[in-house]
């Protein structure tokens, strides 16, 4: 928890998770197209691990 949604705590949430669930390497993340998530931070830590990311289309529909 933080009192913003920036790129490093998504990275830092990715990482914890894979610490625990390394299974999760290959999988789909879905997320909208927040700056924290479009960032080049967050996109290369779900390269490294191997997650695919899906987006929602602009507009959230």
């Amino acid at each position: 928890m933080d009192n913003n949604m920036k790129a490093d705590i998504c990275v830092k949430t990715l990482s914890n998770e894979m610490k625990m669930y390394p299974q999760l390497q290959g999988t789909i993340i879905h997320s909208n197209h927040g700056d924290q998530y479009t960032s080049a931070k967050y996109r290369a830590a779900i390269a490294k691990n191997g997650i695919v990311q899906s987006e929602n289309n602009a507009g959230g529909r």
